[in-house]
C-alpha cells in the first residue's frame, strides 16, 4: 500500500515538473523572442535616431555631419580627379586633415 501511495505521488511529482518545465520553456521562448527583436539592426538605428533627435543639440549633430561629409566628398574628388602623382595626393590629405581639424575647432 505504502508502494502505491508514494509511486501516485511521485507521479504527480513527475507531472507538476513536467508541467513546469513547459511553462519555463515557453517563457524562455518569449524572452528570447523580445530580446532579438531588440537586439536587431533595425531597432538599434531607430533607437539611435530617437536618441539624436530628442537631444538639443540636433541642430549642430545635422551641421557637423553636413561639414563633415562635404569635406569627405571634396577631397576624395580631388584625389580621384587629379594625376596619379604622389604630391597632389599629399595635398588633398593634408588639406582634408586641416579642413577636420578646422571644423572641429569652429565646432567646439
Amino acid at each position: 500500500m505504502s508502494q502505491s501511495s508514494s509511486s501516485v505521488v511521485l507521479e504527480s511529482r513527475i507531472d507538476e515538473l513536467e508541467l513546469s518545465r513547459q511553462e519555463q520553456m515557453i517563457a524562455l521562448r518569449t524572452s528570447t523572442r523580445h530580446f532579438i527583436n531588440s537586439v536587431s539592426p533595425g531597432q538599434i538605428v531607430k533607437k539611435a535616431l530617437d536618441e539624436f533627435a530628442t537631444s538639443g543639440n540636433l541642430r549642430t549633430g545635422l551641421l557637423r555631419t553636413a561639414i563633415g561629409v562635404g569635406a569627405g566628398l571634396i577631397t576624395k574628388r580631388i584625389i580621384r580627379h587629379s594625376s596619379p602623382g604622389l604630391a597632389k595626393k599629399i595635398t588633398a590629405w593634408t588639406l582634408l586633415f586641416f579642413l577636420t581639424v578646422w571644423i572641429r575647432k569652429k565646432m567646439s
